[in-house]
């Protein structure tokens, strides 16, 4: 067996693919694996979970990790749809997204220390802002 911290998540990644022909792979998780049935099945690698009892060496275990991964996709799309939805529906309700702006006297504040010279750490301490915020007012200064 062939066990290590696999991936998960939306982004690009990969399990590892071993080296061996026919090696079993530990995952933690059906939701955890990231690449298909089919790929696995061409680089001759048999996953079992062992909390969700599937062997994909058996014909059973196969259908049921098919299954799993087509509810799984189908649940992603279900929450990105809702998430695009609401977004519209915020925007279409005039709703401001994204960060406050800070108000202008901070701003002057802001500028005004620069001026002085004082560093950007310091500035933001002593204002409650963050660093980003002291940074992009600083380039806009110049």
């Amino acid at each position: 067996m062939y066990g290590d911290g696999v991936c998960c998540g939306t982004r690009n990644t990969r399990l590892r693919t071993p080296n061996v022909k026919h090696e079993a792979r530990g995952v933690v998780r059906a939701s955890e694996h990231g690449r298909t049935n089919q790929h696995l099945e061409a680089c001759g690698v048999d996953l079992y979970l062992d909390q969700q009892a599937i062997d994909t060496t058996t014909p059973m275990g196969k259908l049921v990790f098919q299954l799993t991964g087509a509810f799984a996709e189908f649940e992603r799309t279900m929450i990105r749809q809702r998430i695009k939805a609401g977004l519209k529906r915020a925007m279409a309700q005039g709703v401001k997204l994204g960060r406050p702006k800070i108000d202008s006297a901070t701003e002057r504040k802001v500028r005004n220390q620069l001026a002085k010279g004082v560093g950007i750490l310091k500035v933001a301490r002593s204002l409650g802002i963050g660093t980003g915020t002291v940074q992009r007012i600083a380039k806009e200064v110049g």
